[in-house]
């Protein structure tokens, strides 16, 4: 699975992402978000409930 659409935003410091979750039968109880932004260093990991 994998979603058909990302929106990726942003305000101030804070990211906002949307994206149309899994179906529930693939019973995902987290979901991760990797990231950087262009004056950070290395990638970040964010965990994320449905």
């Amino acid at each position: 699975w994998k979603p058909k659409t990302m929106n990726v935003s942003q305000l101030g410091s804070n990211l906002h992402v949307v994206f149309e979750q899994a179906p529930s039968s693939f019973g995902f109880a987290l979901y991760y978000l990797y990231y950087k932004l262009r004056q950070d260093g290395p990638f970040k990991l964010q965990r994320c409930k449905p």
